[in-house]
C-alpha cells in the first residue's frame, strides 16, 4: 500500500505518495479524486491556529505595535505590543507546569483576545501548561 505524505508551507499544500516503488508518472492521464478528510484533534489544532490568526488580523498593535519585554524567565515569556490606539500583552508558558506569574500590567483587566474572556491581572495571572494569551488591555 502507497502512504501519502501532506506537507504544508503557509498556504501551499502538497500530497505526495511515498513509498518503495511508487512510480511518478510525468504526464499522468487521468488524476485521482483526493478526499481529504479532517480527524477532530487536527480539526482542534486548525481552529486554534485560525483564532490567533484572527486575533492578530484585528489587532493594530499585534500587526505592527512597538515591542517591549515584561517578564522573561527559560520557559515563560510576556512582552508588551503596543500602539497608540492599544496594548497588547502577549503571555507564552512552555513549561508542562502551571505559573504563576507577577508582573506590572499597567491595569486592573484585559480581555483575551483568542477566548474573548476577560482577564483579571489582581495576584498574579495564572499560566496553564503549554499556553498563551493576546491579552488586549483596558484603557
Amino acid at each position: 500500500m502507497v502512504a501519502l505524505a501532506v506537507i504544508c508551507s503557509g498556504t501551499a499544500w502538497a500530497v505526495l505518495p511515498v513509498g518503495r516503488g511508487v512510480r511518478r508518472p510525468r504526464r499522468p492521464r487521468r488524476r485521482a479524486a483526493l478526499v481529504l478528510e479532517v480527524v477532530p484533534a487536527q480539526s482542534a489544532a486548525l481552529d486554534y491556529t485560525a483564532r490567533l490568526a484572527a486575533a492578530r488580523r484585528g489587532s493594530p498593535a499585534l500587526r505592527e505595535g512597538g515591542y517591549r519585554n515584561v517578564l522573561l524567565t527559560n520557559l515563560q515569556i510576556i512582552f508588551e505590543r503596543r500602539t497608540e490606539e492599544e496594548r497588547v500583552l502577549v503571555a507564552v508558558n512552555a513549561d508542562s507546569q502551571p505559573y504563576t506569574a507577577h508582573f506590572d500590567a499597567g491595569c486592573g483587566l484585559a480581555w483575551d483576545l483568542i477566548s474573548g474572556q476577560q482577564h483579571d491581572f489582581g495576584g498574579g495571572s495564572q499560566l496553564p501548561p503549554y499556553s498563551a494569551f493576546f491579552w488586549k488591555m483596558e484603557r
